[in-house]
């Protein structure tokens, strides 16, 4: 979890967001979130799902599934792998009530 800590204010960046972290590995039913957040100055909750790893459908499921159990407005993806085309797709579905912001990682642990 330090990696995402320590890097929110780069993510936070890159994306055009101000980032302000709630709590880490946050349990939404049997799963956990790995970041809630707020948009600061604002009361908007934001799901961040870390999966430098294989990304598949399991992960996307999971994402939204956060994302509905913590009624956040915004859900930001930092992944490895050509994943987009899933969160492109979903967030002109669901625009303007969810917003999708998936960030395709070039960062090496």
């Amino acid at each position: 979890m330090a990696f995402k800590r320590k890097n929110i204010a780069i993510l936070s960046n890159e994306i055009g967001i101000e980032i302000e972290v709630i709590d880490t590995e946050v349990p939404t039913g049997s799963f956990s979130a790995d970041i809630l957040a707020l948009e600061s100055g604002s009361d908007k909750k934001i799901i961040i799902e870390n999966q430098l790893k294989k990304t598949d459908h399991d992960h996307l499921g999971k994402i939204i599934t956060y994302a509905s159990g913590h009624d956040a407005k915004t859900i930001i993806s930092v992944f490895n792998e050509p994943f987009l085309i899933s969160f492109f797709t979903l967030s002109r579905i669901l625009s303007p009530s969810i917003v999708f912001k998936p960030f395709a990682s070039k960062i090496s642990i």
